[in-house]
């Protein structure tokens, strides 16, 4: 196995102009695997694990499973490993199908506080996917009915036999993609829950169970109440050894009410179903009856029993000839288990449902074990390839600021983001990836445009590498999709003199200054009344001695509306003072700012020396729409423009 070592390079503090925070670098980065496998040559004894001997070939497939992964996901946001305990099935209780596999889990990091090291967050904070053969995810044993003999299971009713012909569970989950094309459609595939999914190779797409009939269930209740009744009473006696008189009551009331109660409710459900017998059960409870419930009165076994329609879940057992062949070499079928994520949730739990979704190739799994002619002498490879490898040298490239043309005389910093293709995130700029911004093209208005993600600081803290001048002016478009509600696409945009640490965090007990500008698009329908909501605030906010304090001046901005849905804006800093111009008019200066509470307050402006050293653009937008998902308005800055003045 190779080892990777990754290295975090961490500033305590940053002097200068604010840095990518660690944990947007962690997000954007590609972290790896803490080791990659390299099996070559790897020679196997027979591996005996509870009465089961795993040939030297099926411990390969092992080795194969975990090459497969690796070459399909590298990690980006967390950090890979291969869980190396308990990776074969266990018959310590009932006979089940001889399986083996591998689960690997992407971890998160966090920083120690003791050593003030970045580390592997070893328990709670990981994603794991499963590979194995023969095995089934989501089944849930049926105890009462399960022996040592026979394991009995349930699944959810809606399973893999619905999933891509019920049309209710389709709706429920199509946004996850699995129904886009039919890369999946093609396989078993059932959904444990809206967190996981499990895609199942096996040959015709037949897997080797049987759902049980009510008789069966029936028969089994009767056997497993027997079984129970046994084990009540060695657990009193066991429990209770040093008083005799205590088990001895405890086994009379078994005996003599609990256990006739249980065969009482039985004998009832015997005669409802006597002539149903031979119908296909599907019981109340995803575990099954227990001995608890048949000494209640009222006895719920099968959905038929409860008082309204439920989906229930049938009961199987495992073939015989599954138990026999899962000892052969060949596996019976191959099941492989990931989480599902949505769009905009935590970057490395995304990433690992991408992968398993877009990159990991389900049809070369297949064909190696059951058309093994169609891939021989082929590696694998994974799925749409090219842009896993895209994905990977976009991400590695993004910290690293590619020199442009010269920037003209006077102009500090300047991004129109035509370097950038539509879809990318801005090169240069950093905000978590939860929501991120992306470049996009907007109908109507030339260039390219940045969407800001939802309440997501964006900060071109690669691009822009040091501290603003004393002395500029900072200009830039601002564009809101078209809306019908009060207000449309807002947008804050904060400057930052205030120090901060690696992690982003202002410097506790610094002294600074903040200067921003929240601008909110407005409903014309409300020109002529109280309601229009349309605003433009700009803010001067400072702990810095003798110029304490919060003053704002809010200018009604009837230029930005969800009919003139684009502005520009300009904000000039010089000697102190700041005044700011939209639609290169002058609407604020700061001899006018206000603070609250305090009529005779006089603002100062901006402290001298004062250099912003952190920017930031933050959506603000209003979400009208009752289910937080149609009707979303969007907010996009453009053509940004920083000169020395």
């Amino acid at each position: 196995m190779k080892t990777i070592v990754l290295i975090l390079f961490i500033t305590a503090i940053s002097p200068s102009f604010a840095q990518p925070t660690m944990q947007q670098r962690i997000q954007d980065s590609v972290i790896g695997w803490k080791s990659l496998a390299d099996f070559k040559n790897k020679q196997y004894k027979p591996l005996v694990v509870d009465g089961q001997t795993f040939s030297p070939y099926q411990q390969s497939l092992r080795d194969s499973f975990i090459t497969w992964m690796q070459r399909s996901y590298v990690p980006i946001g967390g950090f890979g490993d291969i869980y190396q305990r308990d990776f074969t099935s266990r018959q310590n209780k009932f006979p089940v199908p001889q399986s083996i596999g591998m689960t690997a889990g992407i971890y998160g990091f966090y920083k120690n506080q003791r050593t003030g090291k970045y580390e592997m967050t070893p328990n709670e904070d990981h994603n794991d996917v499963f590979i194995y053969t023969n095995t089934l995810a989501g089944i849930n044993n049926a105890a009462l009915l399960s022996s040592p003999d026979c394991f009995y299971f349930t699944m959810q009713k809606d399973n893999y036999a619905s999933t891509f012909t019920n049309q209710k569970l389709i709706d429920e989950v199509k946004e996850f993609g699995l129904h886009d094309d039919s890369r999946f459609s093609k396989y078993l595939v059932y959904f444990l829950s809206q967190s996981w999914v499990t895609v199942v190779l096996t040959p015709g797409n037949k897997l080797p169970i049987v759902q049980l009939t009510k008789g069966e269930v029936l028969a089994l209740c009767e056997k497993g109440l027997q079984r129970e009744l046994e084990g009540k009473k060695d657990e009193a006696r066991h429990m209770s050894s040093n008083n005799p008189s205590y088990y001895a009551g405890v086994i009379k009331d078994l005996d003599e009410k609990q256990y006739p109660q249980c065969i009482k409710n039985l004998n009832t459900l015997k005669g409802k179903y006597k002539d149903r017998l031979n119908e296909p059960a599907v019981l109340y409870g995803w575990a099954g009856p227990s001995f608890a419930d048949f000494v209640n009165s009222n006895t719920t076994l099968f959905v038929e029993d409860w008082y309204q329609d439920i989906p229930g879940y049938p009961v199987y057992r495992y073939t015989k000839e599954a138990i026999d062949n899962s000892k052969k070499d060949k596996p019976l079928w191959v099941e492989i288990t990931w989480p599902l994520e949505k769009k905009g949730t935590r970057v490395k739990s995304f990433e690992v449902y991408k992968a398993m979704l877009c990159y990991f190739n389900y049809d070369y799994v297949y064909d190696y074990f059951f058309n093994p002619e169609k891939v021989k002498g082929i590696a694998y490879a994974p799925s749409n390839a090219a842009e896993q490898k895209e994905q990977i040298q976009r991400l590695k490239k993004h910290y690293t600021v590619t020199e442009t043309n010269p920037l003209p005389q006077g102009v500090f910093f300047m991004d129109d983001f035509s370097a950038n293709a539509n879809g990318d995130r801005p090169a240069g700029w950093n905000d978590s990836k939860t929501n991120p911004a992306t470049i996009v093209a907007l109908n109507g208005k030339p260039g390219k445009w940045v969407q800001l993600g939802k309440h997501n600081n964006l900060s071109p803290s690669t691009a822009l590498k040091k501290s603003l001048p004393e002395n500029f002016t900072m200009e830039f478009d601002v564009a809101t999709d078209e809306f019908n509600f009060r207000t449309g696409g807002a947008v804050t945009i904060n400057l930052s003199s205030y120090p901060t640490t690696g992690e982003g965090w202002v410097v506790p007990d610094s002294k600074g200054t903040e200067l921003s500008l929240r601008i909110e698009a407005g409903n014309e329908a409300d020109y002529n009344n109280n309601n229009y909501r349309g605003n433009a605030e700009i803010k001067i906010n400072s702990t810095v001695s003798s110029y304490e304090g919060a003053f704002y001046y809010t200018h009604d901005l009837r230029e930005f509306t969800n009919k003139k849905t684009a502005l520009h804006v300009l904000i000039k800093v010089n000697n102190g003072g700041a005044l700011l111009f939209i639609n290169d008019k002058q609407v604020a200066v700061s001899t006018d700012f206000k603070k609250d509470y305090c009529n005779n307050c006089v603002c100062k402006g901006i402290p001298p020396g004062t250099a912003f050293r952190k920017i930031t653009f933050t959506n603000n937008t209003q979400n009208w729409s009752p289910d937080s998902k149609s009707n979303a308005v969007n907010v996009y800055i453009s053509n940004i423009k920083i000169s020395k003045n």
